[in-house]
């Protein structure tokens, strides 16, 4: 639901009449302030993709305003956890429109963030209400400038620059004509932000009521403070800078408690209709694989749980007797051993962990959505509507992109007790693939109208499907997933179903205090810590190693080398080019092998340190992939508990479109 309220604003500049009187209207500030949208190409348009994340100030601005004029909404709630900055002309101007609307009588703004950028705070000083993450802080710097220059660059390729100027503050050319900033660029840029700073700090002492100077001071001073105080955020608080210190989770709690008459609720749709048991009939608990053995057959929801107490038997086990080990012992317990079908258990341990967040949970499997999704259904198998629709994509995008998946026919299943097989028509007959069934056209329209249930779109139509029950206008999922919706964009409208913007999911990986601290002894960044392994290891052993040998500069200065002798050649004797492209090959080859033997040397030489980053390594990414991909959440609430949940979200921005280190 909140998701919704967050796209209306994205794309809209007109609010909704069908609101109800005393509304909030969401706006969350994810990406650059720009007066003008940079242009995308053509494929990135069609997948309505762009470069960066940008806001449009005239777009945000004509929501502001008509927000204003409506009589329905008196609060607007501004996301600012997520904001890139901008020109500081563009944010007083969106400052202002915010401004206006707390003119109105009766109109309150919220601002809330995990921390405050300079930027940020300028828009967050104009709301009534100011609320931070305890862990966050208001970072207040002043106003700088940067310049490139080109100079060296422009030597190098043996480029002149004419100069035509006159006076002493001329410094236009100055990025061609020099290597750094002169002195009066410097006394007048100096002097330019320095009236813009004014501005700025005058705007939020008089905002949040704060003598004059205050700013200036809490910049010099922060660092002293903060380390009196131990934390920025409750030096914001306490200085006055912000009104609220809360977490996510207490935010949605205040927001809920202000407007009552909304409600945002987290929805887990179940797709219980799968039939890919190889995917989910094994976990790895401690680095070991544990299996559900039994017969695959038809809609995994559906199975039946036998076998599964001989695996919670092997699993207590290894579990021991801490009270989270045995929490997830009695959990598997009630859900595997006492539920009847994987559904239901799926549904039971999905309840027990997020119950207290208010999770909705749908199960796709159900006769009474499959209803509502019949019309589709039933133009798929009487006009094939998404073999035509998707097999056009997929001619404009081969070229580009690898395609994911290649409709059939028919792109829906047929499900029986123990099967789930496809449809397949021939000849106006409809047979079920590996069965002896068949129905005529008029037969399997009535099967269809009567049980529903049975029938069951493949991975081509189960986007559809999400989208018919619960509309989207932001889907967010994981790479694989996103890979093959867009395939779909074409399929969405000629069934005229909104197709949503696309989001890649957020990827976490968990690290313990304990590994950060052997990250820092090992001079390792997390960045560094997903290169692959031999490249890892080679950078740090080069790094040290007390035998400084640039193998990259001898590599260039031999194949400038051999560049001088190819155009002698070519001005000699062209014939003699392959004698010298030879030679080449064998001196840096040659070149090559040494730097291998060296670093194999060097491997000996630093053997404990070799072997300490590739344990560390091996423990944060199993297998030398994503922990994601590997450990089970077993793993993780054996050690942490309820807290890993709480830690997971208040710590993840669906938005923000992050890897996000989660230390634990």
């Amino acid at each position: 639901m909140i998701f919704i309220c967050i796209f209306i604003v994205s794309f809209f500049s007109k609010i909704n009449d069908n609101i109800d009187e005393g509304t909030a209207l969401f706006i969350p500030m994810n990406g650059v302030l720009v007066e003008q949208a940079q242009e995308v190409s053509s494929f990135e348009s069609f997948f309505g993709g762009s470069r960066r994340n940008e806001i449009e100030l005239r777009n945000i601005t004509n929501v502001i305003k008509a927000a204003s004029n409506d009589k329905k909404i008196n609060t607007i709630v501004i996301s600012l956890s997520n904001f890139l900055g901008g020109y500081p002309a563009d944010i007083f101007y969106l400052s202002e429109a915010l401004n206006n609307f707390k003119k109105v009588d009766g109109n309150k703004i919220i601002a809330i963030a995990d921390q405050y950028s300079q930027a940020s705070y300028i828009i967050a000083s104009f709301a009534d209400q100011i609320i931070l993450h305890p862990s966050g802080g208001v970072m207040l710097t002043g106003w700088s400038s940067k310049r490139v220059f080109v100079k060296d660059f422009l030597d190098k390729l043996d480029v002149k620059v004419l100069q035509f100027s006159k006076g002493e503050y001329k410094s236009a050319t100055e990025i061609f004509t020099r290597s750094s900033m002169s002195n009066e660029s410097k006394e007048s840029n100096s002097k330019l932000l320095k009236v813009i700073w004014e501005f700025t700090s005058r705007s939020i002492e008089k905002n949040r009521n704060l003598e004059n100077g205050f700013i200036e001071n809490y910049i010099q001073n922060a660092l002293v403070q903060n380390y009196n105080d131990t934390s920025m955020a409750k030096l914001a608080l306490n200085k006055g800078l912000v009104d609220n210190l809360m977490t996510r989770v207490q935010v949605e709690k205040y927001l809920a408690d202000q407007f009552p008459d909304q409600r945002f609720v987290p929805v887990f749709w179940m797709a219980t209709e799968d039939h890919d048991f190889e995917e989910i009939n094994y976990f790895n608990f401690k680095g070991k694989k544990v299996t559900w053995d039994r017969p695959n057959g038809g809609a995994v929801g559906r199975f039946s749980l036998e076998g599964l107490q001989e695996v919670h038997a092997h699993f207590s086990k290894q579990l021991g007797d801490t009270k989270n080990a045995i929490f997830l012992s009695q959990l598997f317990e009630k859900a595997y051993v006492s539920h009847n079908n994987l559904a239901d258990a799926t549904r039971y341990i999905a309840n027990e962990l997020f119950k207290s967040y208010g999770l909705v949970i749908l199960d796709a499997d159900d006769q009474r959505l499959k209803n509502i999704f019949t019309p589709v259904m039933k133009d798929e198998l009487l006009n094939q509507t998404s073999k035509k629709a998707v097999s056009k994509t997929i001619l404009n995008l081969e070229k580009d992109y690898k395609i994911q998946v290649n409709p059939r026919d028919i792109n829906l299943f047929y499900l029986l007790e123990n099967s789930r097989e496809r449809i397949i028509e021939s000849k106006g007959l409809f047979k079920i693939h590996n069965t002896d069934i068949v129905f005529s056209k008029a037969d399997i329209l009535e099967e269809l109208d009567n049980h529903s249930d049975r029938f069951s779109p493949n991975v081509l139509m189960r986007p559809l499907y999400q989208e018919v029950i619960l509309p989207n206008l932001c889907y967010i999922g994981g790479g694989g997933e996103l890979a093959y919706w867009m395939q779909l964009k074409g399929y969405f409208e000629t069934v005229k179903i909104p197709f949503p913007s696309l989001l890649l999911r957020n990827s976490v990986q968990i690290v313990s205090h304990k590994q950060v601290k052997q990250l820092q002894n090992l001079d390792v960044s997390f960045e560094e810590m997903f290169l692959r392994q031999h490249l890892l290891i080679a950078k740090k052993i080069k790094e040290k190693s007390d035998i400084q040998f640039n193998f990259e500069d001898a590599t260039e200065l031999l194949t400038q080398q051999f560049l001088a002798l190819r155009r002698v050649a070519n001005e000699t004797d062209s014939s003699f080019i392959g004698a010298v492209d030879a030679q080449q090959r064998k001196q840096l080859k040659g070149l090559n092998n040494l730097e291998k033997r060296l670093l194999r040397a060097e491997k000996r030489k630093h053997f404990l340190l070799t072997n300490r980053i590739k344990s560390l390594q091996d423990q944060l990414l199993p297998n030398r992939t994503l922990e994601e991909r590997h450990r089970n959440f077993s793993d993780y609430y054996l050690i942490y508990g309820q807290e890993l949940i709480i830690s997971l979200k208040e710590s993840l921005k669906p938005l923000q479109q992050a890897f996000t280190i989660l230390e634990l």
